[in-house]
């Protein structure tokens, strides 16, 4: 007869009443040992362990009245620690977003600095803090706040070295094999910009404490520049805190120069990266190739930022989704190779330009309030103007590292070291800015990459989630709703039909003349249109 199988009985998990583990607490003060105390409580020895472990925190909850049937106690978490902790998430999402390797023990070192900065600035004393960053602590801090998809420099370093060796092949095996052209391959990245700040030994940026209404010169935005291997650039995408600044009072926040979203930090977070990817990318793509009567197919490099969703993979048929292996932006990533630099200098120059052409007009003016009369729509204006300024061959050219083949040799490439020259002698005609250098323009256009302070961040977890719905600063006046009506429209014709009346007269060319006045007119087409359909509705 066959033996029958020994069927295990599980023991039962046994839950015990505060009043029980007081008990039990007390007879492992009188003597009695885990042993038998988990016999006569019928339970595991190492459950009598973890009941001893927590000692202070089960008296505690009898002392704070807590229900003494109570089978499960809480722990209040320190405040400092809570607040340590959000504001720890925030510094890493920085740092990651300016894609800056971190370790354990770099984020352990980091939480004792704001725990400290926190404890310091409510009790003014960060000297007898308790808070230790263990080991166990920053586990627990992970899984708390997700963070299994944060890269930590370590033991795969080696690995990333291989993927970044191999990573050129296995691009040209997928151009090859499904058949891209150079105007089909993007490459897609994002940059900061301190939009509003100003070369640090300048009396601008020394007085931006203490001068009302000097708060923006911190204040930054996130530039995401997407081009292909031909050099052409679509929409950029711009992240700002603010869903409709003051600046943009009157404005069609659909028909900016930009595609325009928000988050209070200004970040690219899955959902934007998303968004532009369906209504900004898809769209302009397919209209580019269309106009080269090339079919709607296309290849977007992107790097392995916590903003980019694996799931952008799957989201359209015609588009293929292709991953850079960590950490190799520096080394290859085409917009990282000169494109975002260029883009930066002209932007800086355009800046200083247009506070020299602003003091040149109004004498009355000083540098203070020209430089804070800068504001965001005016900012998005350079930044237009600034990409429209790079050259496609040095778009081109940047490719050079990971597809050299469709690299063409070109004379017209960006010089950075002109321009940060240009910027500087620009700036020295500004007055206040006479000992600005090379090294304070630098510093001024590659400042993104540099750390949030203690400061920073404790400003940042203090303010809400969501982005601002606008922006209100006492300091700002009312910007003037714009008169656009028939009648200025009209005014606009008479202005140009004078423009262009002074350009025959004065301009010995004639045929350069006329060709101005062909441009004017064809530009004006738009708003003769307009005047005709204001006229129709207001018959109809």
């Amino acid at each position: 007869m066959a033996s029958q199988p020994k069927i295990s009985m599980k023991r039962r998990r046994k839950v015990l009443t505060l009043v029980q583990k007081i008990e039990i607490l007390d007879k492992i003060k009188s003597g009695d040992t885990v042993a038998s105390l988990a016999r006569k409580y019928e339970m595991n020895e190492s459950s009598v362990r973890e009941i001893r472990k927590n000692e202070v925190a089960i008296r505690r909850s009898v002392m704070e009245s807590a229900p003494i049937s109570s089978k499960t106690c809480f722990i209040t978490r320190d405040v400092m620690v809570e607040k340590t902790e959000k504001a720890l998430n925030i510094w890493i999402e920085d740092q990651t977003q300016k894609k800056v390797p971190l370790s354990s023990i770099i984020i352990r070192e980091k939480a004792k600095q704001l725990h400290q900065h926190f404890t310091s600035s409510s009790k003014g004393d960060s000297e007898n803090s308790s808070f230790l960053a263990s080991k166990g602590w920053f586990e627990k801090f992970k899984n708390r706040c997700n963070l299994h998809n944060v890269k930590l420099v370590g033991e795969s370093a080696s690995a990333d070295h291989l993927a970044a060796k191999n990573f050129p092949i296995e691009l040209k095996n997928v151009i090859e094999q499904g058949g891209y052209t150079p105007e089909q391959v993007f490459n897609a990245d994002e940059t900061g910009l301190f939009w509003k700040r100003m070369p640090s030994r300048t009396f601008l940026s020394k007085n931006e404490k203490t001068a009302p209404g000097f708060k923006a010169a911190k204040d930054r935005l996130t530039l995401l520049l997407c081009a292909n291997a031909c050099g052409f650039m679509i929409k950029s995408m711009v992240v700002y805190k603010s869903l409709k600044p003051r600046a943009f009072k009157s404005k069609d926040m659909n028909h900016l120069p930009v595609f325009w979203r928000a988050n209070n930090k200004a970040w690219v977070t899955a959902q934007i990266f998303s968004d532009w990817f369906t209504n900004c990318f898809i769209p302009q793509v397919e209209m580019y190739l269309k106009l080269k009567n090339l079919p709607f197919k296309a290849l977007l490099l992107i790097d392995n930022a916590p903003g980019h969703p694996p799931s952008l993979k799957f989201q359209h048929s015609d588009i293929e989704v292709m991953f850079m292996p960590p950490n190799t932006t520096s080394l290859f990533q085409p917009l990282d190779q000169g494109v975002i630099a260029a883009f930066k200098a002209y932007y800086v120059r355009r800046t200083f330009q247009r506070l020299l052409k602003n003091l040149e007009e109004d004498p009355e003016l000083t540098v203070t309030q020209g430089w804070k009369n800068y504001d965001i729509a005016k900012c998005l204006v350079n930044i237009k103007e600034s990409l429209d300024e790079v050259q496609p061959s040095t778009i081109n050219a940047c490719w050079r590292k990971l597809w050299p083949e469709v690299v063409l040799k070109s004379d017209k490439i960006d010089n950075l070291n002109t321009t940060v020259n240009q910027i500087v002698e620009i700036a020295r005609n500004v007055k206040g800015f006479d000992e600005v250098n090379r090294d304070d323009i630098e510093e001024m256009m590659f400042n993104y990459d540099q750390e949030l302070t203690l400061e920073d961040l404790e400003e940042i977890t203090e303010t809400p989630n969501e982005p601002k719905q606008s922006e209100d600063d006492e300091e700002e006046e009312e910007p003037v709703k714009p008169d656009f009506s028939s009648k200025s429209i009209k005014e606009i014709f008479s202005l140009a039909n004078q423009l262009t009346e002074q350009v025959l007269m004065t301009d010995p060319l004639t045929e350069r003349a006329l060709k101005f006045k062909r441009g004017i007119q064809e530009l004006l087409v738009p708003y003769e249109e307009d005047v005709v359909l204001r006229y129709a509705t207001k018959i109809l």
